[in-house]
């Protein structure tokens, strides 16, 4: 079976947990037997700007999709995977070639702009509206003209309406990646969706490191949407409180901030060394996590985690036996949960084994690549 492989996170200038994912299935489904093949055509800096313009408009890009139906009638797939492409473009080239298409959903594609995942403030998307119209235009500089933002978001809406109709009318199956994915694309009307975890390789990480430092890490963007503020508070107040800790944080530069060490980017062995030595991860995720892939390898790893109750985290963390939940925004609860697995290392390393037995049954990446290949079989006999 030749699976063609889609998306722009194929792209090497794309970097992400859903590439890696990509990647991943990409060689796995090769070794169960089936060929892959890989296409990604975006974009150069203007033609960026086109299919921006356009996805808004009328969520097509002609481009892309004479670039599609091109690789489609050369390579001839039984079947197209396609990944995080905003627009419908390629729903819209397979329909015109009678090819089956299976979608994955590992972030909120499903709506023009993505502040409809996170409005900037504590309410979150409850689905497509106008008032995402105003959103937008505040988020963008043009807060001066938000007056408009009904009208704006009109278009906004037209647009995800041709969007669901084309996808429910054409795409065999949508794939998320999680169970709160699931909810969010069928609250919003997607049809034939079924959950397939995201997975790691538990056998790349070292869970049996007995000596840990104690160190706080922090793995994601240093932004807001990642809580990166509220982890940099977090560690004031648990240093105050047992000042042996340590705190760092990895992407970015190499910095300090308020003594937070910054390791940069590093490279995934690092990265896996690093989980290994660290007594814990927090991750106080402020948005709606699509799934949470660091809290797996933390895991994998035997590293307890504690972190916001945000999006699909609670999947993957069992409050109390692999890790604590905190609600979102309370900070000195989030503090309380650290300081207490750093004060009682027996109770960390009893949830970190709890941590490395929950992937091991539940995150393989291996039995991820067999539930795509199952969905991907279906169908393409289907047709």
């Amino acid at each position: 079976m030749k699976v063609a492989f889609v998306g722009r996170v194929l792209g090497e200038d794309y970097w992400g947990g859903e590439r890696r994912i990509a990647l991943q299935v990409f060689r796995l489904l090769g070794e169960m037997g089936a060929e892959p093949i890989a296409f990604h055509c975006y974009r150069r800096s203007y033609e960026q700007l086109q299919q921006m313009i356009a996805h808004i408009a009328w969520d097509l890009d002609p481009l892309a999709v004479r670039n599609y139906i091109s690789f489609l009638r050369k390579t001839k797939p039984d079947v197209v995977l396609g990944w995080y492409d905003r627009d419908t473009s390629l729903v819209y080239a397979c329909s015109r070639l009678g090819v089956p298409l299976v979608l994955t959903a590992h972030v909120y594609w499903q709506c023009p702009i993505r502040s409809l995942t996170f409005q900037g403030t504590e309410k979150f998307c409850g689905g497509p509206q106008l008032y995402c119209g105003i959103d937008v235009l505040r988020r963008r500089g043009f807060g001066s003209v938000s007056f408009l933002g009904p009208f704006f978001g009109r278009i906004l809406l037209e647009s995800f309406r041709r969007k669901l109709a084309r996808v429910n009318d054409h795409v065999s199956c949508i794939i998320a990646c999680s169970d709160f994915m699931r909810s969010t694309l069928e609250r919003d009307g997607f049809r034939n969706v079924r959950v397939v975890h995201n997975g790691i390789d538990p056998r790349l990480y070292d869970s049996q490191i007995l000596q840990r430092d104690p160190l706080v890490l922090f793995s994601g963007q240093t932004t807001p949407l990642k809580g990166f503020p509220d982890f940099l508070t977090m560690a004031k107040l648990v240093r105050a409180d047992f000042p042996q800790s340590k705190f760092a944080f990895t992407g970015g530069r190499r910095r300090m901030i308020e003594g937070v060490e910054g390791l940069g980017f590093i490279s995934d062995p690092e990265m896996r060394k690093l989980y290994s030595k660290s007594a814990l991860l927090v991750f106080p995720s402020t948005w709606q996590e699509p799934f949470g892939l660091v809290v797996t390898e933390a895991m994998a790893s035997g590293t307890p985690v504690v972190a916001y109750r945000s999006g699909a985290v609670p999947e993957i963390v069992i409050d109390r036996e692999t890790g604590f939940l905190v609600e979102r925004g309370d900070v000195e609860q989030l503090s309380r949960s650290v300081l207490h697995l750093l004060k009682n290392p027996d109770l960390a390393a009893r949830m970190g084994k709890a941590a490395r037995r929950t992937v091991e049954e539940n995150f393989d990446i291996r039995e991820t690549a067999s539930k795509y290949l199952e969905v991907l079989s279906n169908a393409a006999a289907r047709g």
